[in-house]
């Protein structure tokens, strides 16, 4: 029997070395440490109680022998509890090694967690360090042109909330105010451009009003002779740059404004100067032409009475094109060069 108590006491000293080599790590604290140790402590003096007890009883029985029977089953009850003490003592202790065994076991998965987290960190200082690739490089440089174009959007918005003119001057007049609704015929603000501007052949534009029977006749890019009041015998060369698509109307009579751009030498041209202007809405040389008061019309035919030697001989039918200033007509078939007609 002394035996099987130094074979536990030997147990109870391992496991006390043991546990005085154990770490303590999240789960396990110093506290849980303490208690296992105090319990392998409290089992290894049960233990040899227990074997100072058996000795004791041992005597005990042996006097037992000598004396009486009732002193040996007292004894054997003694043993008994004993063996009760031990086995609870080996249960403790088979308990305390599967706890220990749990909470080592979670030790080392924390151990493992911690070694991935490491080399997890490891790789992405190796990523910080390393050279950027290029599939980092478009990606950042996507990132800087939507940055880019997101301020070149409000840029632009910002530009567009200025109002600019291409050339140097002074505001004469604002037409409308605040809040107020605008004619589309009518500019909301007039611009003098300063002289120094007009003398660097910056653009000027003469406004004309045309009537609704001739503006169907004006197309953009028509060439325009200009004769202004301030420069007599001076003919400027301009074209047609707008047309307005509203009508004007005045004095009741239905008018269309256009645009004219002069396009040769604007010295001295100072604004508000009055213009005289010809537009070229169509042109031909050397064209058979009579005035327009010679032509009868019937049925819708073009007719004219031609003389010879002073007498209507015959009225002819005739086909006209153009019409010029001062009632000239232009005479495509009919007539030739030469003959004589008569002018009503």
């Amino acid at each position: 029997m002394q035996e099987v108590f130094n074979i536990f006491k030997d147990a109870l000293d391992k496991a006390s070395l043991l546990l005085e080599n154990t770490i303590t790590v999240e789960g396990f604290t110093l506290t849980d440490l303490d208690n296992l140790k105090t319990t392998i402590e409290t089992n290894k003096t049960s233990i040899n109680t227990a074997s100072v007890n058996l000795e004791l009883k041992k005597q005990a029985i042996s006097q037992a022998k000598l004396n009486q029977i009732a002193a040996l089953e007292s004894s054997q009850a003694t043993l008994d509890q004993a063996k009760n003490s031990l086995n609870q003592a080996e249960h403790n202790l088979y308990q305390t090694k599967i706890e220990l065994k749990n909470k080592l076991d979670l030790a080392e998965i924390q151990v493992k967690v911690q070694e991935e987290n490491l080399i997890s960190k490891q790789t992405a200082l190796s990523l910080t360090t390393a050279f950027p690739r290029k599939v980092d490089l478009a990606i950042l440089e996507a990132q800087v042109q939507e940055a880019q174009t997101a301020l070149d959007s409000v840029q632009n918005n910002l530009n567009k909330s200025v109002l600019k003119v291409p050339i140097n001057g002074v505001i004469a007049q604002i037409n409308f105010e605040k809040a107020e609704k605008i004619d589309l015929t009518m500019p909301v603000i007039s611009l003098i451009a300063h002289s120094n501007d007009l003398q660097n052949n910056e653009e000027i534009n003469i406004e004309a009003d045309i009537s609704e029977v001739d503006i169907e006749k004006i197309k953009l890019q028509n060439k325009v002779d200009v004769i202004l009041d301030a420069f007599a015998g001076q003919i400027f060369i301009g074209k047609v740059v707008f047309i307005e698509p509203a009508e004007t109307i005045i004095d009741g009579v239905v008018y269309y404004k256009i645009k004219i751009e002069i396009i040769t030498d604007q010295f001295n041209i100072k604004p508000g100067m009055t213009a005289d202007v010809d537009i070229y809405t169509a042109e031909k040389k050397n064209v058979l032409t009579i005035p327009q008061r010679a032509i009868q019309t019937k049925n819708s035919k073009k007719f004219v009475q031609v003389l010879e030697n002073g007498n209507v001989i015959r009225e002819t039918e005739i086909i006209i094109g153009l019409r010029g200033d001062e009632g000239i007509v232009e005479v495509v078939s009919g007539l030739k060069d030469g003959d004589e007609i008569v002018i009503n």
